[in-house]
């Protein structure tokens, strides 16, 4: 029955993390367009901070073990959501190549 909780408890990391960094490419990818980028980030930063410290609050309940295994599920979230945030870019043309004639 324990193997059940503590793979809960890593679920939730997991949804937890895939909130934070969701967030976060929602944020880069409208911040860079409005008058105050800044206050943008920083409002982002505290309320995706506060909901995963919230998060956290509630999947483990103080308990040592799910303190220890909550943030497994973020780390795990971080190493998936991390490539997928990553914009493709266009290759980058050569323009010396249209004086070389």
């Amino acid at each position: 029955m324990e193997i059940l909780r503590y793979s809960l408890i890593f679920a939730g990391g997991l949804a937890a993390g895939v909130l934070f960094f969701a967030g976060l490419k929602l944020t880069v990818r409208h911040a860079l367009m409005m008058k105050r980028r800044a206050l943008w980030f920083a409002l982002s930063f505290v309320v995706r901070t506060a909901g995963l410290l919230a998060a956290g609050a509630l999947i483990s309940r103080g308990r040592w073990p799910d303190v220890i295994i909550m943030p497994a599920g973020f780390a795990l979230a971080r190493v998936i959501m991390v490539p997928l945030g990553r914009q493709k870019r266009p290759p980058v043309r050569r323009t010396a190549d249209a004086f070389d004639s």
